[in-house]
């Protein structure tokens, strides 16, 4: 009947003609951090580190980066399982005068762990090192990653939402303060960005379709929205922040 569906916080397994899929695909995120590095104006080194598991995406990013030196972490010479560590040894000429890219591909919180806190140790007045994934998972939030290594690497990331800043006046924020005693959790303010983006929307046609072409992009509280109507499918949000 055409009456449109909006997935908030799943991705369905089939995106019919009406169905709005809010949540950007991985592989969106993905091409979002490719881009972005290779936008960077500075001449800079990439390197590619990864997990056993993430040989894939590292081969991908090897295309990608041609000129990228890639690094796997060991495997265990009875088991033939993934260790999850580097020899430090691997790492010692890695690392020259001027900036380097570091793909770090995991999810595995002990292999993040390592890799920062060694990759942290090459930094000098002469060596820049940023470190980015094309996938932050809750690797990268364990309770043994050491934040300060993270902020040194200026660690990059995509993601379909950003962190919301405090110090910026919001009607919203303030309302729902006074109503709960509490900041709204980031699933509270996507139900608003979501609501109100859909509110807009309607307010300038008839139905939700003609106003959500891929040339309109919104942006709310933590999230943004530019759809894109696939061939045979419904309405994909593109929209991604690093």
């Amino acid at each position: 009947d055409k009456v449109p569906v909006i997935a908030a916080l799943n991705k369905p397994k089939e995106v019919y003609s009406n169905v709005f899929q809010t949540i950007p695909e991985d592989k969106l995120l993905q091409k979002a951090m490719i881009e972005f590095v290779k936008k960077d104006s500075l001449k800079s080194k990439v390197i590619i580190i990864a997990d056993q598991s993430h040989r894939a995406i590292s081969d991908q990013l090897k295309k990608e980066f041609p000129g990228a030196t890639q690094f796997f972490s060991e495997r265990n010479k009875k088991t033939g399982k993934d260790d999850f560590f580097l020899y430090p040894v691997r790492l010692e000429n890695a690392f020259s005068k001027g900036k380097t890219i570091v793909f770090l591909e995991t999810n595995n919180d002990t292999f993040v762990s390592s890799v920062a806190s060694m990759v942290n140790g090459y930094i000098n007045k002469d060596v820049e090192i940023v470190l980015v994934t094309c996938n932050k998972n809750k690797a990268f939030e364990g309770k043994d990653i050491d934040n300060n290594y993270l902020s040194n690497l200026k660690f990059h990331y995509p993601s379909i939402h950003r962190s919301y800043d405090e110090t910026k006046n919001s009607s919203f924020v303030r309302a729902y303060k006074r109503a709960y005693g509490v900041s709204p959790s980031k699933y509270v303010a996507r139900g608003f960005d979501i609501a109100l983006d859909i509110l807009l929307r309607l307010a300038s046609e008839e139905n939700l379709y003609e106003p959500s072409a891929d040339i309109i992009e919104t942006e709310y509280i933590e999230n943004k929205f530019r759809y894109n109507k696939s061939l045979f499918g419904g309405y994909m949000n593109e929209a991604v922040y690093i």
